[in-house]
Order: C-alpha cells, then structure tokens, then sequence
C-alpha cells in the first residue's frame, strides 16, 4: 500500500463535530499528520467564504476545495487553481422548468447564498437554535425579488444553486424533472437537498485535478467523508473512509467506516495510524498484518454483491485468518468467534463488559483484488483494519 501524501476532508459530518467546531483531539490528530508531510486538504460542499475560519487556521493548510469541487483555491498565494461555474442562462433554464415546484431556492456566486426573503425566513426556521444558524446568516443575502430576476438583472456565471424540498421523494422526483438539461450536474449532501453544479465537475473530479497539479496519484490519497457528494470524493481516494453517521451508500461503498464525527471519528482513524512506519494512515488491512490483534475496527457494511465472494468459516481446523496470509494467530480456533462489547469489539471465546456477553460467528471473505475481510453474520458488517 502507498504512503499517504494526502487527508482529503469533508467538514459538515465529518472533520466539524456536532457543535460545528473541531475538537482539541482532532486538531492534534491532523498536526501530527503534518508534521509527517501529509497535505490536509478540506473538500466541502460549502462556498468558499463558508469554509470556518477554525479550518483556514489548521497549520499548514495550502489548498481548499469548496462548492463541491467547482473551485479551489491555493491559500498561501490566492490564486484560483480551479473554478468551474453554470452560466446564467442555464441556471435560468433550471429555474424556469422547476418555477411551479414548492421549495426553498438560492444561488451561489463568488462564496455568497442569495435568495428571496421568503426563503430566507424558511432557513432561518429551519436552522434556529442549531449551531448552523450563524453559518446560514453570515453568508447570505436577502434578495428584493426572486432568484431569477437575480440572474436576470446580474448574468454572471454562479457555482451553484440549491434547492431544498419537503422530503427525499420530492428530491428525486425535482432530481427527474432536470434531467436532461445540458451543462449541469448535481450534488447530493442530504437527503432532502439538492445542489445543481456544474456538469462536467464533482468532489472528486476536483481531487483528481489537484493531484494533478501536486504530481501526486490516487493511491498517496485518503478521503474521508458523510453525505451523497463525497461518494465521488472516496471513489477518487486510494482508501475512502466513511464516518459512521454517513449515509447508508457511503458507508457500503466505503473501504472502511469510522466513529461518527461527534465522537472525534478523523481523530480516531487517523490518529490512529498516522505515526511510525504507518505515515499518514496507513491502514493494515486483515491478511496484510503480521500478528492479529485483540481489536478489530468496523469498515463498512455488506454490499449485496457479495455472492461471488470466497468465504471461509474462520472457527475451522485451517484457521481462516492463516489462510489469507495473515500470519499466525495466537489463539487458534478461538479466533471464530466475535464478541460484541459496547466500547470495542473484542476476538476471543469470551469477552464480559457490564455483565454483557454476546457472541458472533464471523467469516472470511476473500473480495476484490484478493483483499480479506472480516464478516460478522449477526450484524452484517465487515470488519477488518486489526489494531495493535
């Protein structure tokens, strides 16, 4: 496995906690990945001037990629490395087809929300005592009119529009409705939003252009991330992380899911792995380790897809874990048992927390490029990543 060169991170439900701030434990977790010469990029659906200023302070932080990949910045010289935006005319194409269609409406140019005062007083209801409100207020502006009339009065090409509808079903059902539309794109952060961006760019055709520019491959990469927009973002990565909070695509696509956000998951994955031999987080894979450890960490749910996999019954007399290279285990047969306790997960024939006991039958699974797995038939996770 390459060495990590670069931590690309989503911020909202990722890299930002509940409070929308970064914890003490993850700002450490990410200097020590600095200080080992491994890029922190943010990748965010955010607007440029939405990007906390807690983020812009990370030491050494160079480049940041906002509006979903439509620009990126160099933030050391200012320069604008890319910036793909919707002309104004197509973005009045996509209001005008949706003009009849009950929801929230704004459009993004050079890092600022514009919207209608109807729709400004639906944000503010909607955020009110969360601690997105002041983010929501300090990067938008009340419009006197609509959002075309917007874009009529001022045509200059914008980074996006969002849309906000009542429920998942409108979301796709407006999804269906612009479809066909040329030039554009979209962007899924939530379940009921909708970011129309432009159509030949996306988290992760932005992270491909900045390798480029950095002389750097996909495999020196480690994404991180929870929303419908970072899919791209882990699929551009070498090894795509999702947090535990993140959407149930994101997790089954992801090569591993870590704690969620308000539990310092960034800090925990990485901080993890980002020191010794393991630089920038590395991460040892069940079969690649020399010894298994008492721990293992949950990477991301069954796909359906699994009936070509080659699966062995780890509790058998040729130990499953042996099989796929993983060196010896040190204890045998009793290595065919998971058990489950609230904090860790534990590998044994026994394990008691609180006078809870419960045991799992788990498998191997031998996936894509010969990768093992670790599969509990309880739960239907994967686990792998063994912790020393």
């Amino acid at each position: 496995m390459a060495e990590i060169k670069l931590l690309a991170l989503d911020l909202d439900g990722t890299l930002l906690n509940g409070e929308k701030q970064i914890s003490p434990r993850t700002r450490a977790a990410l200097d020590r990945v600095r200080q080992q010469g491994v890029l922190v990029v943010p990748v965010t659906g955010r607007p440029s001037q939405g990007i906390p200023q807690a983020v812009l302070d990370l030491p050494g932080l160079r480049y940041a990629v906002s509006s979903n990949g439509a620009t990126i910045r160099d933030l050391a010289t200012g320069q604008v490395l890319l910036e793909k935006l919707l002309p104004a005319a197509t973005c009045l194409e996509v209001l005008d087809r949706c003009a009849q269609v009950p929801m929230l409406r704004e459009v993004f140019r050079a890092g600022v929300g514009y919207l209608s005062r109807g729709d400004y007083e639906t944000l503010r209801a909607r955020y009110a005592g969360t601690s997105m409100l002041q983010y929501h207020l300090d990067t938008r502006q009340v419009l006197p009119g609509t959002v075309a009339e917007f874009l009529q009065a001022d045509p200059r090409p914008v980074e996006e529009l969002f849309f906000l509808t009542g429920s998942p079903q409108e979301k796709a059902a407006l999804r269906d409705l612009l479809t066909g539309i040329q030039g554009i794109g979209f962007a899924d952060p939530f379940p009921n939003d909708l970011e129309v961006i432009a159509g030949d760019i996306d988290k992760g055709e932005a992270l491909r252009f900045l390798l480029r520019h950095l002389g750097l491959e996909a495999s020196q990469v480690l994404a991180m991330g929870d929303g419908g927009s970072d899919l791209p973002l882990l699929q551009a990565a070498g090894i795509g992380v999702a947090m535990a909070n993140a959407i149930p695509e994101l997790r089954a696509a992801a090569a591993y899911v870590c704690r969620p956000n308000t539990e310092d998951g960034v800090a925990r994955f990485v901080g993890r792995n980002a020191h010794g031999r393991h630089t920038g987080a590395v991460i040892h894979r069940i079969g690649q380790a020399n010894h298994l450890s008492p721990r293992i960490e949950v990477v991301g749910e069954v796909a359906r897809n699994v009936l070509d996999a080659h699966i062995v019954n780890a509790s058998g007399p040729q130990n499953g874990f042996c099989r796929l290279g993983a060196g010896k285990a040190p204890h045998g047969a009793h290595f065919g048992k998971l058990c489950k306790c609230s904090a860790h997960l534990r590998l044994g024939p026994q394990s008691k927390q609180n006078g809870r006991h419960d045991q799992d039958q788990i498998v191997i699974i031998k996936k894509h490029e010969d990768r093992p797995f670790c599969y509990s038939k309880r739960s239907s996770l994967l686990y792998g990543c063994p912790l020393k």
